[in-house]
């Protein structure tokens, strides 16, 4: 139990150093860090050549961002529905959830596409973003799926 303990202190403190020193516990809600591909992508597509950034250069960064994430995701759910017994009441449950989370992601994030309201950044720049974090967030709920299930 002190064993538990001390781990729960040791992450807790490590989140609010990385707070207190700006790593990356101190990354904005609205702002989170989408990996280096797609950060080298708008880097490339804000690049200080002789043409501007155009809204196509940014929607294809957020376009392989989410594709980056989508296949993650379906990595992950293969994974753990294969790890749980064929016939199982979990393995019936989590592909209900999983067609509950489907019928969500659909609907997920369409606001910020919504032109009229949110302009040409929104749909190339925030939608994008938003649907990547979906299915991130799937994917690692999946791979805890996944490690639950792993034999240790």
């Amino acid at each position: 139990m002190l064993k538990d303990a001390t781990w729960i202190t040791w992450v807790v403190a490590a989140g609010l150093l990385g707070t207190i020193s700006g790593g990356p516990a101190a990354a904005s809600a609205e702002e989170p860090r989408y990996g280096a591909e797609y950060e080298r992508c708008i880097g490339r597509a804000n690049g200080s050549g002789p043409s501007a950034p155009t809204n196509a250069m940014w929607a294809r960064c957020g376009d392989e961002l989410v594709a980056r994430e989508k296949r993650r995701m379906t990595r992950a759910w293969i994974q753990a529905y294969a790890s749980l017994p064929a016939v199982s009441l979990s393995r019936r449950d989590l592909l209900e959830e999983q067609r509950a989370w489907i019928r969500y992601k659909d609907m997920a994030c369409r606001f910020l596409g919504n032109q009229q309201d949110w302009g040409r950044e929104g749909q190339v720049i925030h939608f994008p973003l938003c649907r990547a974090r979906v299915f991130s967030e799937r994917a690692e709920a999946l791979e805890s799926v996944i490690h639950i299930t792993s034999p240790s």
